[in-house]
Formats: C-alpha cells, structure tokens, sequence
C-alpha cells in the first residue's frame, strides 16, 4: 500500500528510508503547532476529535513546549548572529 492511501496516522508511524524534503518536514511541524494553538487558544476539548487530529494536536503540543522561550514575554528568543 502506497503512504499516500494509508491513514494519516499510520503515514507518521512510518521511518522513511530516505530524508523526508524539509519543506514537507517543516509543514507538518507548522501544521500541529497551529493545531495545538487554535485548541489551546479556542479552549477545546480534543478527545472528541479524530484519533489523527488528536495525535497531531499531541504532537503540536509538545512543539510549543519545547520551544526556546524568552525572558520575558514567553515568545520565542530571538536568534543572535
């Protein structure tokens, strides 16, 4: 069975073989964290969602955990060249 036609949940299961594009990588990333955002933000409650939204809220949520946090305003800290 091709990824494409498998579940969403079940296509993140997967290791590839070879490096996803960072584009792709980076878009999926952008995706859970707005996901988590707009549950966090609207307040609700994702246990009745769809397993694959669930586990991709669960996934955004702990992106915006463990991002670097500034001193603060609890935005991100900026990058320093």
């Amino acid at each position: 069975m091709p990824p494409s036609a498998m579940p969403q949940s079940a296509r993140h299961a997967l290791v590839p073989a070879v490096p996803h594009r960072p584009s792709r990588l980076l878009a999926g990333i952008y995706h859970d964290i707005g996901l988590a955002a707009v549950a966090q933000g609207l307040d609700i409650d994702v246990t009745g969602l769809e397993p694959e939204t669930v586990q991709a809220v669960s996934r955004g949520v702990r992106y915006i955990h463990l991002m670097p946090r500034g001193q603060e305003n609890g935005l991100p800290a900026p990058i320093r060249r």
